[in-house]
């Protein structure tokens, strides 16, 4: 929306520039008619001149225009890749956050788990104990818990082992968002640069 107001304006400035100079160069041309038809022949080598340092003004001044207008638009064409670029951070940026979130999630589940597990490995140690001071009454029973505790003990190892890893990528995340961040400051800077540039050119042109 703005890139198209901003071409409609330098559309619009430029037909008003070239009507005011259509309308400039009419009255110089009646002006050097009636200057010829007044001083007749002796003045037609300078109404010559007149008419073409009108036509060079005339042409110079399109010219300018043109490298004016080409300068815009390459700028403009500059400013549309940063804003694509931009976006396409901001989105990555959006996905990685939320990846971010998920493994936060799972982390925090795992730690609920393992604090869960710790707990019933204590409660089974502690019954474990129990059970030695009965050990030839409840063998079986001792060994049944002995046999879970090692099961217990092998999940806590598993789950410390998940839990490292989902910090580390975690952290992997977080330096990634923190890269892409830093990505999307240095294009809005890129930017900012471009609408100056591009406000410098309108004032030119105008």
């Amino acid at each position: 929306m703005e890139n198209r107001s901003l071409s409609e304006q330098l559309c619009s400035e430029a037909e008003a520039r070239a009507l005011r100079l259509e309308l400039e160069n009419s009255r110089l041309t009646a002006e050097l008619e009636t200057k010829k038809q007044e001083l007749g022949g002796e003045m037609a080598a300078q109404i010559n001149n007149l008419k073409g340092e009108n036509k060079q003004s005339a042409s110079r001044w399109n010219e300018e225009r043109e490298e004016l207008e080409a300068g815009l638009q390459e700028a403009l064409m500059e400013r549309r890749r940063l804003q694509n670029s931009l976006d396409s951070i901001k989105e990555i940026n959006r996905v990685h956050m939320e990846e971010k979130q998920v493994l936060q999630a799972k982390l925090e589940e795992r730690d609920s788990s393992l604090r869960e597990a710790r707990s019933e490995n204590q409660r089974l140690t502690e019954e474990v104990k129990k059970y030695q001071a009965e050990e030839d009454r409840k063998a079986e029973e001792m060994q049944k818990a002995r046999d879970q505790v090692t099961t217990l003990q092998k999940e806590i190892t598993a789950l410390l082992r998940e839990i490292s890893k989902l910090k580390e990528d975690l952290e992997a995340k977080e330096d990634s968002i923190d890269q892409l961040v830093t990505q999307g400051e240095a294009n809005e800077e890129e930017m900012q640069l471009m609408l100056r540039k591009e406000e410098e050119m309108l004032a030119q042109i105008k």
